[in-house]
Order: C-alpha cells, then sequence, then structure tokens
C-alpha cells in the first residue's frame, strides 16, 4: 500500500495541476486571438489601401 500512496496524486496536487494547465490554455488563446486580430487587421488594411489608391 506504501508504494500505491507514493504515486497516487493528492487532490492538492491535481488542483494544482488543473490550475496551471487551464493558466497556460488561457494565455495561449489569449496571444493566438491577438495575432488574429493583427493579421486580419493588416490585411483589411492592405485591401482598403489597395482599392482607395491604385488604379
Amino acid at each position: 500500500m506504501a508504494t500505491t500512496k507514493a504515486t497516487a496524486a493528492t487532490q492538492a496536487e491535481v488542483e494544482r495541476v488543473r490550475a496551471e494547465f487551464y493558466k497556460a490554455i488561457h494565455e495561449q488563446t489569449t496571444r493566438l486571438l491577438v495575432g488574429v486580430t493583427v493579421v486580419c487587421s493588416g490585411l483589411t488594411a492592405a485591401v482598403y489601401y489597395i482599392a482607395r489608391n491604385v488604379h
């Protein structure tokens, strides 16, 4: 039973890992959304410039 107890995760450890996981996912999602917004804004500006100034 001692080996099982030594390898089993406690509830506190599970909660810590869960919190770290959700924090990492949140940061990655935020970075992805910011990146997509920047790219889409740049493409919109490029199309606007071409439509207005290139004849």
